[in-house]
């Protein structure tokens, strides 16, 4: 009588199988690869999720940029952040500019007393009857 072969790991070509038949993966073969290749994805996902840590949001709000001079003061170049920010002392900025942003967010800045209860007002009114939401603050508060 003829001895069985010796049952393999990985039975492809499928022993004992004919034609087409010993080519077709088995059902268990088919299974083992697809939870193989999810446990992977879901191995590889994991790993890139624990290398990846939360940015500190404090600190990105107070990158700048590296700026380089030339020997003669001219500006070379600029590198760092995603946001193009510098640092400048209020001296440093055009009265002109100064101006039209306080007129932007607060036109009464210069004479009001910090807080504004017109504004507040006006805020929670317009929130209280279903209209746009919005501040009520100035730049004070």
């Amino acid at each position: 009588s003829a001895v069985p072969a010796k049952k393999r790991f990985i039975d492809y070509p499928r022993a004992g199988k004919y034609g087409v038949a010993r080519w077709m993966p088995s059902w268990k073969l088919v299974t083992g690869l697809f939870i193989g290749f999810v446990g992977s994805l879901v191995a590889v996902a994991g790993i890139g999720y624990a290398m990846v840590s939360v940015p500190n949001v404090a600190l990105a709000a107070k990158a700048q940029n590296n700026v380089f001079y030339w020997n003669d003061g001219s500006e070379m170049v600029a590198t760092g952040g995603e946001t193009n920010r510098q640092a400048v002392n209020l001296s440093q900025i055009p009265k002109a500019m100064q101006y039209a942003v306080v007129s932007q967010e607060n036109k009464t800045f210069y004479t009001d007393s910090g807080i504004d209860p017109k504004g507040i007002a006006r805020a929670v009114f317009n929130m209280a009857s279903g209209g746009a939401t919005q501040g009520g603050s100035t730049i004070t508060q």
